[in-house]
């Protein structure tokens, strides 16, 4: 097996490939919503950028493809369009998950299905114009978010005020994530949704503790504010971190501020906090090899490499001795990193992100996980090997001396 004959990277490939194109997902769905909806009859959707894909092997794909829905003769501006494509390698999922879709989504009279199915094995999630949370029908019904809206009004004085909602990341049936600019450059507030209420409770409990226990510790160490929750809607809403994360920092972030980093860090895992989710090596290997085996399937030259590295990562992990578990974050990437400057002290403020669940293991993972991603974003940005090198040790100097502190 290898990817040029999985069905997944295949029609992937078609999706990206076939844009604009006389057979490509354009048109099938310009053809389809035509179909579906009177007041979409002879339209154009037209898909231009792609964004992230989420790729797993003879299992699934998913693509997320920005792009604008033309009217018919172009007597009207044309239509923001954010279209989630879901490719599945066995149609009955495709089809479970479509006919789940069908069972949530809302339909105003005479518009097409937010949802469709083409070529037996693609669901195709569409966001139309500039939607606010309760327009996503699949994840809340629109009067739960009437009234968690008339409660956040009543809750955050400048939220009437605010710009309308923005759409950054959605994941159909599941979450989405709205961001709204506060009024005169105020900052931002985010507005998470999750159709699990269990999970959605438990996140704003978790984010509410961490970040009372920062605010009492004093640190440079930032983490999102709650501001709200609304448990009929499974809307979370807090503020937006700001700052530039390391990824886009890296070739110009110097040693001090890799080391304030690195103290944020180890003042992450000093939060007395009461972890819910354990985390160990064991899962980690567990994960690590699922994901191997993920590699060699889809390419299958790699299997006896692949293969190499995971008996030495399975000799390295008997090795380590047992350790204390602290809070941690569980999946420290670059990205979620964001650094800014203090205007009225110029300190270094170190911002983290991600951060959803109260979880406890071994703190040595947030920082494996964090220099591994530094090294894979130096092969695109290569700022060198000994400055790298430099700029890590300043990590692991500054993390040790927060541990230390």
């Amino acid at each position: 097996m290898s990817h040029r004959t999985d069905p997944v990277f295949q029609t992937v490939d078609w999706l990206l490939g076939q844009r604009g194109g006389t057979d490509g997902p354009d048109k099938a769905l310009s053809a389809l919503w035509s179909k579906q909806g009177r007041n979409w009859a002879g339209g154009r959707v037209v898909l231009a950028e792609a964004g992230p894909i989420r790729y797993l092997p003879y299992e699934w794909a998913g693509v997320e493809v920005r792009g604008e829905y033309a009217s018919a003769g172009g007597t009207a501006a044309s239509t923001p369009l954010m279209t989630m494509l879901h490719v599945h390698a066995d149609p009955s999922r495709a089809a479970r998950e479509f006919e789940a879709g069908l069972a949530r989504v809302v339909v105003a009279a005479g518009d097409p299905m937010p949802v469709s199915l083409l070529r037996d094995r693609i669901v195709v999630w569409a966001a139309v114009g500039e939607p606010d949370p309760g327009a996503l029908s699949d994840l809340v019904d629109e009067a739960s978010w009437r009234d968690c809206d008339a409660q956040l009004a009543t809750a955050i004085a400048d939220w009437r005020g605010c710009a309308p909602p923005v759409l950054v990341r959605w994941s159909p049936l599941e979450r989405a994530v709205f961001i709204r600019d506060r009024p005169d450059g105020g900052g931002r507030y985010r507005v998470e949704l999750d159709t699990n209420g269990h999970r959605a409770a438990e996140t704003a409990l978790a984010m509410s503790e961490m970040a009372n226990a920062v605010a009492a510790s004093g640190t440079n160490l930032e983490l999102p504010r709650m501001i709200r929750y609304c448990p009929e809607a499974h809307a979370l809403v807090t503020t937006e971190l700001e700052g530039t994360s390391m990824v886009d920092l890296l070739p110009r972030l110097r040693p001090g501020g890799f080391a304030a980093v690195g103290a944020a860090i180890a003042e992450l895992h000093r939060l007395p906090t009461i972890p819910l989710e354990g985390w160990s090596i064991n899962v980690a290997r567990s994960d690590l090899r699922e994901r191997m085996l993920r590699i060699s399937r889809a390419v299958p030259r790699l299997a006896d490499r692949v293969a190499a590295v995971g008996e030495l990562l399975d000799k390295g992990a008997e090795q380590l001795p047992p350790v204390m578990p602290r809070p941690i974050h569980g999946n420290l990437t670059a990205d979620r990193v964001l650094c800014r400057t203090n205007p009225e002290s110029g300190a270094r403020r170190v911002a983290v992100a991600g951060r959803r669940a109260r979880r406890s293991g071994d703190p040595h993972h947030d920082l494996g996980r964090l220099v591994a991603h530094l090294l894979l974003v130096d092969a695109v940005a290569r700022i060198g090997e000994r400055r790298l090198a430099d700029r890590l040790r300043a990590l692991l100097e500054g993390y040790q001396g927060g541990v230390g502190a």
